[in-house]
């Protein structure tokens, strides 16, 4: 943009000028002498006019960065817009497939109590005890399958809508909490249990989140490596973070198996809601497919990471970083 209309004067003008500036100095009538002469006056002139230039092309320009600024907040306003339009989508359409998920799930036991109550109810027309002892032990099942669902999901709707409060928990005792029932499942399996905690035996495990939600994630690591692990051992490892470590101001919390390991297609997935790597060998177990995405909401809305690392027939590590206290 051009600012400045340019002038070129004369030599003469130049020379007039010096004489017009010591003049002035000499007799303080600057403003009458200037006025007086007709080349001074044009210069005045010029200069108010390339001074109203100047304005007006500075006005242009504060005009035109003002609306720039205004596009550019009405494009970022529009960009937001559309980002929110759209994570709202993605959201609906996640729980959507949530929705229908869970409602199958869900069905699955109920259609189970269904059929062997009216086989049930046959059994005791025929008179035959023990095949309805049976039987209402395999509805006693599919009920707590159906428990085991609800329960889940209610914990994932906390995780999701309302969190539990920063708070801070002895992961030493929610070990020992744990172990005592799992202990029990490993004997009757035949496997060894091992619990090995790097730290001093009067030392607090401190780590910033509810017991509630440490039980959560320790109940559900222990019940996959149970499930998957036919011989061989299983066992769980605390220590801290190096203190040179990006991570320093972490527990871990490993817990390995020698079982049937998962392939590396599958190590993001296993965390998704109801994803399961062996769908018969899983419902056969009990389980909801909910485990460790619940794992992963428990530990990620504390700030901390769940990462996997197996391969088939060789065993599964999963790595739990939970930020200490």
């Amino acid at each position: 943009m051009r600012l400045f209309r340019w002038r070129i004067i004369s030599n003469n003008d130049v020379e007039k000028l010096r004489a017009l500036t010591r003049e002035d100095t000499q007799n303080g009538s600057r403003a009458v002498v200037r006025m007086d002469d007709s080349a001074l006056q044009e210069l005045a002139r010029e200069l108010q006019q390339t001074r109203a230039e100047l304005v007006a092309a500075l006005r242009a320009s504060e005009n035109e960065q003002d609306e720039q600024a205004r596009n550019r907040r009405k494009t970022i306003a529009q960009t937001q817009r559309r980002a929110a339009l759209q994570e709202e989508a993605r959201y609906e359409h996640l729980r959507n497939d949530f929705i229908a998920a869970a409602s199958h799930e869900l069905k699955t036991p109920v259609t189970g109590i269904e059929l062997i109550s009216e086989t049930l109810s046959m059994a005791l027309d025929d008179g035959d005890l023990e095949a309805a002892e049976i039987f209402l032990s395999q509805i006693k099942d599919e009920i707590r399958k159906m428990r085991q669902l609800i329960e889940d999901l209610l914990d994932l709707s906390r995780f999701d809508e309302n969190p539990d409060a920063d708070t801070v928990c002895d992961l030493r005792q929610v070990i020992d909490t744990a172990m005592t029932m799992h202990r029990r499942s490993a004997e009757r399996q035949g496997l060894e249990l091992d619990i090995i905690i790097e730290a001093g035996e009067d030392e607090a495990l401190l780590a910033r989140l509810s017991a509630t939600d440490a039980i959560i994630i320790l109940d559900n690591l222990m019940d996959n490596a149970l499930n998957y692990t036919e011989k061989g051992s299983i066992s769980l490892r605390v220590s801290r973070e190096p203190e040179d470590s990006d991570t320093a101001s972490f527990w871990r919390v490993e817990v390995s198996d020698t079982g049937v390991g998962i392939a590396a297609a599958d190590h993001e997935r296993v965390f998704d809601r109801f994803y399961r790597v062996d769908n018969s060998r899983s419902r056969e177990q009990g389980g909801t497919g909910l485990g460790l995405a619940l794992v992963k909401n428990a530990v990620e809305n504390r700030g901390g990471t769940v990462t996997l690392t197996s391969e088939p027939e060789k065993g599964s590590t999963f790595t739990v970083l939970l930020p200490i206290a």
